[in-house]
């Protein structure tokens, strides 16, 4: 049962950090709310789904989603990170390299997942045995 959890939760783990954004080109007041208040933003920060993004005047950042888009932040107003990434346009992908972060994605998350797998087949088989 110990194996089941731990593989569950590993898993959530990472289901969470496969959603995550990232912050780069950070310029002037940019401050980042992940529900327990404001922080300023650094280059490279993680943000998550329900996160909320201030740019203050003369600030501006970018954020690159999971699959490669990438959003411009300018001032004024509160920015919450989506649960579902922009589509990334078909010129801009093909630029990019084709997804290259899509693939380590799909490969990470099928390697994460035939290892939960395993430990889930693991767990259940050892707590069967007499």
């Amino acid at each position: 049962m110990r194996k089941l959890l731990a593989a569950v939760l590993f898993l959530a783990v990472f289901m969470q950090t496969a959603h995550a954004a990232t912050l780069s080109n950070v310029q002037g007041k940019v401050l980042v709310n992940k529900g327990t208040g404001f922080v300023e933003a650094q280059p490279g920060m993680e943000i998550a789904p329900g996160d909320r993004v201030l740019v203050q005047p003369g600030g501006s950042a970018q954020v690159t989603y999971p699959n490669g888009a990438v959003g411009s932040l300018q001032p004024g107003g509160i920015f919450t990170l989506p649960a579902t990434p922009p589509p990334v346009p078909v010129g801009e992908a093909a630029a990019a390299g084709a997804g290259g972060i899509n693939t380590a994605l799909v490969v990470g998350g099928i390697a994460i997942l035939g290892v939960g797998g395993w430990l889930i087949y693991e767990a259940t088989n050892s707590s069967s045995s007499p």
